[in-house]
């Protein structure tokens, strides 16, 4: 009977075991650098000029949308994550697109409103600040 005993006491010890450690594994796997946000400003431009009233979204290559912003009247901005809101990009490749609210909004060619014809890949690093994109 003792011997039972000391098989439930070492299975119960790997269990709390493991069950004390798994919040840290999951934290340990959010500070990863592929976890880690990067705060991501740019600017876009059309033959040189600014950009405005038009939105530019970042796609994952599965076609998810990953972060958005609306462009300034400079042609600025600083993307923001779709699903929560804030500042901040994954670390990763994009495919990004722009599009118009406005019906008479800025005139660009129908390829730059479809990710996968836009051909504007980005690659985003955890030391990434700054992005300037001009479009012809």
């Amino acid at each position: 009977m003792s011997v039972h005993l000391h098989n439930a006491r070492n299975i119960m010890g790997w269990v709390i075991g493991i069950a004390a450690f798994s919040p840290f594994a999951l934290c340990l796997e959010f500070l990863s650098p592929e976890n880690t946000l990067s705060d991501i400003t740019g600017r876009v431009t059309y033959s040189g000029r600014p950009l405005n009233d038009m939105t530019i979204c970042l796609d994952s290559p599965g076609g998810v949308h990953a972060a958005y912003c609306a462009l300034r009247s400079d042609g600025s901005f600083r993307l923001l994550r779709w699903t929560e809101g804030r500042a901040g990009v994954y670390r990763g490749r994009y495919n990004a697109h722009l599009y118009t609210h406005r019906r008479h909004g800025p005139s660009l060619p129908a390829k730059y409103a479809n990710p996968g014809s836009s051909g504007v890949e980005i690659e985003i690093d955890s030391d990434w600040s700054d992005l300037n994109i001009d479009l012809n």
